[in-house]
C-alpha cells in the first residue's frame, strides 16, 4: 500500500512542514494471528494491515476459511474456526496480498458426559491421520467400541469406553496416537446414593405349630433303702 506526503523543513532548519511537493512511501503488509497454537475448532483472530482497498481472502492451508474487505487504511480484522486437521504446523495466509503465518495444532480429546456412571464418549481431534489409538485410565489401557480405534485422516476418531473400576472418584483418561497425547478428567459419581431411614417395625408373625416330642430322657439312678 502506498501513502503520500508532502512535508520539508522550515527556513530554520525545523521541520516538518507542508510544502506542494509529494513524497511517496511502500507501507509493507502485516498479519497477526492470535492464538498461534491451539487444537482443532479453537476461534482464531486474523489481524492484517497494509492492504491494497478492496476485499481480501483468509485461507487455512488451501482452504478459504473467512473473506472481508480493508478499511480506508487497508486493515482488516476477520476471525475463523480451526478446521478439523491433524496436528503439526498450519499456513495461514491472505489474497490477493501474499502474508503467512503459522498455526500449530495439537492434540484435544473431549468426553461426553464428563461425569456419571463410568460409562461416556471419547472424541479426539487434531491426531496423527489414519492411525491406531489406545485409550488409557489412570495409566491403565482400556478396551474401547469399536474394538480397534483409528483415526480418520484428518485426525479425529470417536469411541465409547468403560471405566475399569468402580470407585467414585476423578480418572484421567488418555488418547495416544503415534507418540502423541492428549487427556481428559472424568469424574465418577456414586449413582447409590445416601442410605434411607430406618423403616418401622413391622406386625408380629403368627404363632408357630408345636415341635415335635422329643425322646425319652434316660432313666436316673435307683434309690436307696
Amino acid at each position: 500500500m502506498t501513502e503520500n506526503v508532502s512535508a520539508s523543513n522550515d527556513q530554520y532548519g525545523h521541520g516538518p512542514r507542508l510544502t506542494g511537493d509529494v513524497s511517496t512511501f511502500l507501507v509493507a503488509p502485516s498479519l497477526v494471528i492470535s492464538p498461534a497454537t491451539g487444537p482443532a475448532g479453537t476461534v482464531i483472530t486474523v489481524t492484517g494491515t497494509g492492504l491494497p482497498p478492496g476485499g481480501v481472502s483468509v485461507f487455512f492451508d488451501d482452504n478459504e476459511v473467512v473473506s472481508t474487505v480493508t478499511d480506508n487504511r487497508g486493515g482488516f480484522q476477520a476471525s475463523f474456526r480451526a478446521p478439523p486437521t491433524v496436528t503439526g504446523a498450519h499456513y495461514v495466509f491472505t489474497r490477493p496480498a501474499s502474508m503467512q503465518k503459522v498455526y500449530t495444532v495439537i492434540p484435544f480429546i473431549s468426553l461426553s458426559p464428563e461425569s456419571g456412571a463410568g460409562v461416556t464418549t471419547i472424541v479426539g481431534k487434531g491426531m496423527p491421520g489414519s492411525s491406531g489409538v489406545t485409550i488409557s485410565v489412570d495409566g491403565v489401557d482400556v478396551v474401547g467400541v469399536p474394538l480397534h480405534i483409528v483415526t480418520d485422516p484428518r485426525g479425529t476418531f470417536s469411541a465409547i469406553i468403560t471405566l475399569p473400576s468402580a470407585a467414585a472418584r476423578d480418572y484421567a483418561v488418555s488418547a495416544r496416537v503415534d507418540g502423541c497425547q492428549a487427556s481428559a478428567r472424568f469424574t465418577l459419581v456414586d449413582m447409590r446414593g445416601e442410605a434411607g431411614p430406618v423403616g418401622i417395625p413391622g406386625p408380629p408373625g403368627e404363632k408357630g405349630e408345636p415341635g415335635e416330642r422329643g425322646l425319652p430322657g434316660v432313666r436316673g439312678p435307683r434309690g436307696e433303702r
